[in-house]
């Protein structure tokens, strides 16, 4: 069972590592953009990179929401949920 969940937790801290990270490049071009002149190559690119790095967070954000949702599953017992590490059918 824990063989099974560690490969989830792991790649779900590695997202959320790198989700900061973008959101910090995200957060420091929107600046950088701002104080640029409008409608310059220049201002477009990095309008562009801004763009990109939010998409990249939110597609993971995405992927890390469904590697944690397979690793939670309710436990009818219990009648709660519970980390078990395993997706029941």
């Amino acid at each position: 069972m824990a063989s099974e969940r560690e490969p989830h937790e792991l790649a779900s801290v590695i997202a959320h590592d790198l989700i900061n990270k973008l959101t910090v490049n995200v957060g420091h071009s929107d600046p950088l953009i701002e104080s640029t002149e409008r409608g310059t190559e220049y201002a477009r690119q990095l309008t562009l990179i801004r763009d990109i790095t939010e998409s990249a967070a939110k597609d993971l954000i995405d992927h890390r929401r469904a590697i944690e949702a397979k690793s939670w599953v309710t436990v009818p017992s219990l009648g709660c949920d519970s980390r078990l590490g395993v997706v029941l059918p």
